[in-house]
């Protein structure tokens, strides 16, 4: 799924971070990365760090990436923060 048409496309892929399939999610996370616009990179990078708390994988890493990609150095604490978390689960099981 990609979101080329930049603006309803961008809402689209905002939406679908909060969808109940993993893969749309991923999918959404992914898009946002690419976001160029000022004003989307930033709506981008909030809703990404929020996208670090899914409990699927298969999001955290995509939205892992793109926060990469937008270069957010900022998301250094909540990635610190959720590699914490993913080793608390390890320890109880």
């Amino acid at each position: 799924m990609r979101y080329a048409d930049r603006s309803v496309d961008f809402e689209a892929a905002l939406r679908d971070l909060q969808n109940p399939n993993p893969r749309v999610r991923a999918n959404a996370a992914d898009a946002l990365g690419s976001a160029e616009l000022p004003e989307h990179a930033s709506r981008a990078r909030e809703a990404l760090r929020a996208a670090l708390l899914d409990d699927r994988a298969e999001v955290r890493y995509a939205a892992s990436l793109s926060l990469g990609e937008l270069r957010d150095e900022t998301a250094l604490d909540s990635l610190c923060e959720q590699s914490e978390r993913a080793r608390a689960r390890v320890r109880k099981t």
